[in-house]
């Protein structure tokens, strides 16, 4: 009897090998953003826009960014890219683990001067992301 075994190994615990998908793996569009205007970021190839409030941006410590910010932004429209990125798609449920299904994905950083920048806590950024698929006949339907 055939039968199908799933290993996840958190990435913490994973071995140091060379990344085979490395070369395979998108690489960041990067933005430059004032941090002190109001700005709309057109990214991506499927007309997706990130609007940014300004004063939006705070470093670790909870000081203001005042400085340019490095936005990176990356999408995930297929199956194959979800792959390469090497992001998980299984999450757990009362015990259970079930498979994601997505009609893509992002991920979206920033820095100044070479420091991680978050958002502050009195901001959001809203994100207008054009679905480049069609959901039907599931309980997710869009």
């Amino acid at each position: 009897m055939n039968s199908t075994v799933d290993v996840v190994v958190p990435p913490q615990e994973r071995p140091a090998v060379n990344d085979p998908h490395a070369a395979l793996r998108k690489k960041p569009e990067r933005h430059r953003v004032d941090p002190k205007r109001d700005t709309v970021l057109h990214v991506g190839h499927q007309k997706s826009y990130i609007h940014i409030p300004k004063d939006a941006f705070v470093f670790e410590d909870g000081s203001p960014v005042t400085a340019p910010v490095e936005i990176k932004f990356v999408e995930y429209r297929n199956a194959a890219e979800i792959v390469f990125s090497s992001l998980p798609m299984t999450y757990t449920n009362g015990g259970e683990t079930f498979r994601m299904n997505s009609g893509g994905m992002f991920e979206i950083n920033g820095a100044c001067d070479g420091r991680t920048v978050a958002i502050a806590g009195d901001k959001s950024l809203s994100i207008d992301y054009a679905l480049g698929v069609e959901f039907r006949g599931s309980a997710n339907q869009m």
